[in-house]
């Protein structure tokens, strides 16, 4: 198993100020903390260098599908169509669960150590920054460590949607014909999937 990814934890380190610590923590996210004789020392903030707005370049999309008969699968969708401005492919295709691969690069004046931070993802993705995976995240903040090269730099998401969206096409299409029901087919037909989209802003924010 992996050790705990530190991102955040250098990102938005805990503070020691007027005898207090302040422990910054988004929304589903948890920090390990440990004892020590002394305070921490203070560090400092990661400053906001950039923002960009990406070209998403579409390069992969795999359907999912679940059948009554119990086998899931992915179905490779060959044609490519260029995403809308929001940068969700559920934008072109409402339905659609599974996976896409984004790919988009920028162009930095100066190398350095930092940090990227995507306004939004739906719903988890691994990052690779010029052909090396930084890292996987299945909720906000969509914040990577990367190492920035002076020149081009090359990103690919990788994303999996909720499957949502496909168990209610299952249910609609293949189940409820069959016969299939329970208690809770009521609820089924009605209910609204809140995480449908699948996708990734275009604009993100880099650090230093």
């Amino acid at each position: 198993m992996p050790p705990p990814d530190g991102t955040l934890a250098a990102f938005a380190p805990l503070r020691f100020e007027n005898g207090r610590y302040h422990l910054p923590l988004p929304a589903w996210n948890m920090r390990i903390l440990t004892v020590a004789d002394t305070a921490p020392a203070a560090q400092p903030a990661p400053r906001e260098f950039r923002k960009i707005r990406l070209d998403w370049k579409l390069k992969k999309v795999e359907r999912l599908r679940y059948s009554k008969d119990g086998i899931t699968k992915y179905e490779k969708i060959t044609e490519k169509r260029p995403l809308p401005p929001s940068g969700m492919y559920t934008g072109l295709e409402p339905e659609f669960s599974g996976s896409i691969e984004l790919a988009a690069s920028f162009e930095s004046p100066q190398a350095f150590s930092g940090f990227l931070k995507f306004d939004d993802i739906c719903s988890g993705g691994e990052l690779f920054f010029n052909g090396v995976s930084a890292g996987m995240r299945a909720q906000p903040p969509w914040l990577w460590r990367v190492e920035v090269r002076r020149g081009t730099n090359r990103i690919v998401l990788n994303i999996k949607s909720t499957a949502g969206n496909e168990w209610k096409r299952c249910f609609r299409e293949e189940l409820e014909p069959a016969g299939y029901y329970n208690d809770y087919i009521k609820e089924i037909r009605t209910y609204e999937n809140d995480f449908a989209e699948c996708g990734a802003a275009p604009r993100l924010t880099l650090y230093c």
